[in-house]
């Protein structure tokens, strides 16, 4: 008789370390492939877990029993050889790396803490479809619990470093005259958002206007900010009458090409943010920004952060071990509960009192929860025992 397969952690994707935008464009998944995943290829593999896609990373974090066959088929669906373009961590290693991405030590850009926030959006989509439970909540909660020690115990997150505050400091430093330039801003959701706040921050907000697929979002923002608006669909009717544009609207194709910009004298700069990209040039004509440009920007003035590392990894390898500790109680619950009704039956039938037994069950229990916790061997040593009394 096989032996069943045992439920494990396991990681994979690609990300900016061995993949650049273009790829990572290539390989990217829309809302509706990622909800294919949940509603049926997780089930199918008997696996948990979410999808964290970012203009940085798409990342699989995933616990089950056949998470190998998820990665199987990304790379057939895909065309993507992953030894090439992308990673993969197990077990105690794909723990680690989701602690690492949760911190922000994985981040483009070091100490980027909107990754926690991406990383909880993920989560709670996966949640929608039953993908995500106990064992999973867990390892989320834990992610969050050391990003929050992170930021609250180290300088990793010194100043404000992020893809939208770097893009907003890209165009301060490239354009000449930021201060009153007419700057668009396409895509509303969390990073363009975020893109108008760091611009807001930095200048007055005449001539910011802003472009969107839902034109009730879009008034709404102009509304409350005093800015003007149009709807996506009239894009090709103004882009050609900004100095810049900043795209971070998501989209399966771009939405801005060659033909739009033949009028575009004034028409600087661009920068997409967007993966899959939303802006494809043909041209020098306008300068053409990716997110990995504009990450690299940012990256030269990190050294309080990079001091801060040692304490970060500290702080993740505390967290780490912590749940790996939680995980073996968390499995050897069933043995113990087992072993404790074995007790119970036999002091019973030695007519002890009942408070008596009790009291020396809850000693026991918590005495074994204990050592299995600290000895990986614990559980093992504890089914031996219980099999011995049998």
């Amino acid at each position: 008789m096989s032996q069943p397969f045992k439920d494990m952690w396991y990681a994979f994707g690609l990300s900016y370390r061995k993949a650049d935008a273009d790829t990572r464009s290539r390989y990217s998944l829309t809302a509706a492939q990622i909800q294919e995943y949940y509603q049926h290829i997780f089930p199918k593999y008997e696996c948990e877990g979410f999808i964290l896609s970012t203009c940085n990373r798409l990342s699989f974090f995933l616990y089950g029993k056949h998470p190998e066959k998820i990665e199987a088929h990304f790379s057939a669906a895909m065309k993507a050889d992953m030894n090439q373009v992308g990673y993969r961590e197990i077990n105690k290693k794909a723990l680690k790396h989701l602690l690492e991405v949760a911190s922000g030590i994985d981040s483009q850009i070091l100490g980027d803490f909107e990754i926690i926030g991406q990383i909880k959006k993920a989560y709670q989509e996966s949640k929608k479809h039953d993908c995500s439970r106990g064992i999973v909540e867990k390892a989320l909660n834990t992610a969050i619990h050391t990003s929050r020690r992170v930021k609250n115990e180290t300088n990793l997150s010194a100043g404000t470093s992020s893809v939208s505050f770097a893009a907003v400091h890209f165009l301060k430093e490239k354009l000449a005259n930021f201060d009153n330039a007419k700057i668009l801003v396409i895509g509303l959701g969390d990073m363009g958002n975020k893109v108008l706040h760091n611009l807001l921050s930095l200048r007055d907000k005449k001539h910011i206007y802003l472009c969107n697929r839902s034109l009730e979002k879009a008034e709404n923002l102009a509304e409350t900010h005093g800015l003007q608006f149009f709807p996506i669909e009239e894009l090709k009717l103004h882009i050609n009458n900004f100095h810049a544009v900043v795209s971070a609207v998501q989209v399966d194709k771009p939405i801005v090409q060659e033909e739009l910009l033949k009028d575009a004298s004034d028409l600087k700069m661009m920068i997409d943010l967007s993966v899959p990209a939303s802006i494809q040039l043909e041209s020098n004509k306008v300068e053409l920004i990716d997110v990995d440009s504009v990450s690299q920007f940012i990256k030269g003035n990190m050294q309080q952060r990079e001091a801060a590392l040692p304490a970060v990894r500290t702080i993740i390898q505390e967290e780490l071990e912590k749940y790996i500790e939680w995980e073996r109680a968390h499995e050897a619950s069933p043995t113990i509960k087992t072993f404790r009704t074995f007790l119970q039956e036999n002091w019973q039938e030695q007519n002890f009192h009942p408070n008596t037994i009790q009291r020396a069950l809850k000693r026991l229990e918590n005495k074994l929860f204990e050592e299995v916790r600290k000895n990986p061997r614990g559980l093992s040593q504890l089914e031996l025992k219980l099999k011995e009394k049998e």
